[in-house]
Formats: C-alpha cells, sequence, structure tokens
C-alpha cells in the first residue's frame, strides 16, 4: 500500500464523517458543546483503530477542512509564497493531476498551496474527494470554488451537481502547458 492511499473501510469512513462534523460545529461556534465532546471521544476511540497511512490521509482531510474555516488562507505556519514551493513539488502535483491519482492530487495542492488560485484549490480537492468516495467532503468545497468565484449562477448551480461540470485553471507551468481539466 503507497503511503498517500490509505484503506478506506469502515472506521476510516467514520472517522472521516465525525471530523466533517466536528468542522460543522466548529464554523457553528459550538467548541464546548458536549456533541463536540462526545464526537472527539468517538474520533480517539476510532484513531486507535487505524493505521498510519489512514491517520495521515485523515489528517490531510483535517487541514483541508481548516482550509475552509480559514476562508482559503494559508496555514499559519506553512508555507504562503509560491517561491517557497519546489520545481519538484510542482511537477509532482502536476503528474498527480494527469494521473487522476485522487490522494496524491490532495497531498500536493497542501503542499503547492501558494502556487494554486483558490478557486482552483477548491475545485481539484472537490473533484478528488468525490472520485474518492466522500461526496459530503466533495460538497463542501465546491462551495468554497463558488465562493472564491461567484460568477455566473449557472456555472455554480451546474458546479454543485456534477463534479466534472466545471474544469480548474491550473497554472501552467504545473500543467506542463496549457489548461489541465478532471477529464484530461
Amino acid at each position: 500500500m503507497s503511503e498517500l492511499k490509505p484503506t478506506i473501510d469502515a472506521a476510516f469512513r467514520e472517522c472521516a464523517s465525525l471530523q466533517l462534523r466536528r468542522h460543522q460545529l466548529l464554523c457553528e461556534g459550538k467548541d464546548d458543546s458536549p456533541e463536540m465532546t462526545a464526537l472527539e471521544d468517538r474520533i480517539d476511540e476510532l484513531w486507535a483503530t487505524l493505521d498510519d497511512v489512514q491517520r495521515r490521509s485523515l489528517s490531510g482531510m483535517a487541514s483541508d477542512l481548516n482550509w475552509i474555516r480559514r476562508k482559503g488562507e494559508p496555514p499559519p505556519n506553512g508555507r504562503k509564497l509560491a517561491e517557497q514551493i519546489t520545481t519538484v513539488e510542482q511537477r509532482q502535483l502536476a503528474d498527480a493531476v494527469k494521473a487522476k491519482d485522487w490522494h496524491q492530487i490532495l497531498h500536493c495542492l497542501r503542499l503547492c498551496g501558494p502556487t494554486v488560485p483558490t478557486v482552483s484549490l477548491a475545485h481539484w480537492r472537490a473533484v478528488a474527494y468525490q472520485a474518492l468516495g466522500l461526496a459530503d467532503y466533495a460538497v463542501l468545497f465546491r462551495e468554497q470554488e463558488i465562493e472564491a468565484e461567484p460568477t455566473s449562477t449557472d456555472r455554480n448551480l451546474s458546479a454543485l451537481t456534477s463534479v466534472d461540470s466545471v474544469d480548474p485553471v491550473i497554472p501552467e507551468h504545473l500543467a506542463g502547458g496549457g489548461g489541465v481539466g478532471p477529464n484530461e
């Protein structure tokens, strides 16, 4: 098994779902609610049953949810400038997009965030989560995409219903020339 490809079993799915609910409670300002306490206790129980690859993947997913709460801003202790991203990392992102390696795409987006427009970060996360069978995550990132570029009501409505409805903009230097859409 690849270090980026977790086994998506019942425990992983439950933990992912609980992380999503935790995100919603945090967005609602219910940090200290009894539901949050129970939810975090259950996450801790599940965490003990997961392997390292599953834990890394779920940690990355939590990071992606934090990105939403930060309104697309980079992590406080993370890289913030495009100059901090290496050519190798940019090439890995482009290769992952071409290969439709969804876990690798998510990983590379976390590393290369400063070089990718916010709308594309949201779009590719939505596409990847949908492809991985995590539709609830995909919907959240599709909403972020719409917030980042609310230019067309028709486009926004179709974006909510179809992962492949909108081709994202991946900067040319990452795509290896020309645009790279989810179906290419």
